[in-house]
């Protein structure tokens, strides 16, 4: 039997199948009118259209000029490949303004228990289509209504799951107390209910705010319980994710042999069942582990993180496995192709505008400089990066700009400020129990003492 690879290869990277559709309906377009009109990044752009042209339905049309600008045009097989996609898109259309129209119908219509019981399972439906779609501000309309007519109807899974939705997003937004009411509510039903996928998703949210915050015993003990969960409830990716939590936490405590083994355990188990997204992150995550072990070996980790974040659109995971092979030339000391990484991964993480990336970023830029000795450069970065720490609580980023400025303060006689740095730094490192880093920096203390 002949083995169908056709749609395999349409479905990744993320908006392959949308520019497709895009050009069918409006025409050629260059790659900086799409990137406005469809809202998404320029690389997710450029992914897209690099898979369209290896499978000849479409072509690219360089302009002469400067900035040179690129057209792309449907092939005879694009269009008739478009033409089918049409239709499908207009029925899943359909779908979603289906539940959206009968929404609106029962909201003017007579209430009942029942219509009630159907609104709220469209409801709920469709605050988990917007939260899915990272609609965020229409997924905290919708599950906030969700969780008020699950609580009438004593429907608790749904009011369950809506009070993780509004927790998942208020703790991506930063909104941590919020953040932690929603997950306690949530928690406290799924209990009720006896649903251990459920609480393996809001143990490992838990764990999430309190690796962020530094509290990296909490994150400890919240990734353990999601993975027991998890294993109960047989679900083997909530599993790999709370043990490359683990494993994390481990790393960031200095503890990089046992957090190598709870990574490798943890990326086999993706592996067997090929989840993709997630094996992006588990590569990197191991990498930065390995990093302290073996240089050359972590560097082959990070670029498997970015061939597979590639191939899954999956631009975060792209900036930072960039970032992540700049850290390991800067240990070999070949600061120039360290440069080249770090300004490849800073053109999609400053386009993503994440401020604990960028902070790793500028640290990053810090370091290559102090390596090249270019120290007004280096001071600048690792200001840049302190301040971000500072206006995002990320305290080890803080702690670690800190350890590193106060280097460059020494190397250039500085003394008495470099000490200030160290001994800050050592409190924050001490708190986040990261005996590792707190004994560099006594180290460092001792040197200039």
């Amino acid at each position: 039997m002949e083995t169908d690879i056709s749609i395999d290869l349409l479905e990744q990277p993320p908006k392959t199948l949308t520019l497709l559709v895009y050009l069918y309906k409006y025409g050629s377009s260059y790659k900086s009118e799409l990137k406005k009109e469809l809202g998404v990044a320029r690389q997710t752009i450029y992914n897209a259209a690099d898979r369209l042209k290896e499978l000849d339905l479409i072509f690219e049309k360089k302009e002469r000029g400067f900035p040179q600008k690129a057209h792309l045009h449907l092939t005879q097989q694009g269009r008739k490949l478009a033409e089918s996609l049409v239709s499908v898109n207009e029925i899943i259309g359909e779908t979603i303004k289906g539940f959206e129209k009968k929404l609106e119908l029962l909201r003017k219509g007579e209430e009942t228990a029942e219509s009630i019981k159907e609104m709220a399972d469209i409801i709920c439906r469709l605050a988990e289509i917007s939260f899915a779609r990272g609609r965020w501000d229409q997924a905290v309309t919708l599950s906030t209504e969700c969780g008020a007519l699950s609580k009438d109807l004593e429907d608790h899974p749904k009011d369950a799951r809506s009070n993780w939705i509004l927790g998942e997003i208020k703790r991506r937004r930063g909104e941590v107390v919020v953040a932690i009411e929603h997950f306690q509510k949530s928690s406290e039903l799924f209990t009720r209910l006896d649903d251990k996928g459920g609480l393996s998703t809001v143990h490992y949210s838990l764990g999430a705010i309190s690796e962020r915050k530094g509290d990296l015993a909490s994150a400890f003990s919240e990734y353990r319980k999601s993975e027991d969960y998890a294993k109960e409830a047989d679900h083997e990716i909530s599993q790999a994710k709370a043990m490359l939590g683990v494993g994390r936490v481990l790393g960031r405590r200095g503890q990089y042999e046992k957090s190598y083994r709870e990574l490798m355990k943890a990326i086999r188990l993706l592996e067997k069942i090929d989840a993709l997204e997630e094996l992006s992150i588990g590569y990197g995550n191991l990498g930065s582990t390995t990093s302290f072990l073996d240089v050359d070996e972590a560097m082959g980790w990070f670029k498997k993180s970015i061939e597979v974040a590639e191939s899954v659109g999956d631009l975060k995971m792209i900036g930072s496995g960039w970032m992540n092979l700049a850290g390991c030339h800067i240990r070999k000391s070949e600061y120039k192709p360290a440069l080249e990484d770090l300004n490849r991964a800073k053109e999609i993480i400053v386009e993503l505008d994440d401020k604990k990336m960028l902070s790793s970023l500028y640290i990053q830029f810090g370091l290559t400089y102090t390596g090249r000795r270019t120290w007004t450069r280096a001071r600048k970065s690792f200001e840049r990066a302190i301040d971000l720490a500072e206006q995002n609580g990320l305290r080890y980023h803080l702690a670690d700009a800190l350890f590193n400025l106060a280097l460059v303060d020494a190397s250039i006689s500085s003394t008495e400020r470099a000490s200030e740095r160290l001994q800050r730094a050592k409190r924050i490192f001490e708190e986040l129990e990261n005996e590792d880093k707190a004994r560099a920096v006594e180290e460092e203390l001792k040197k200039i003492s």
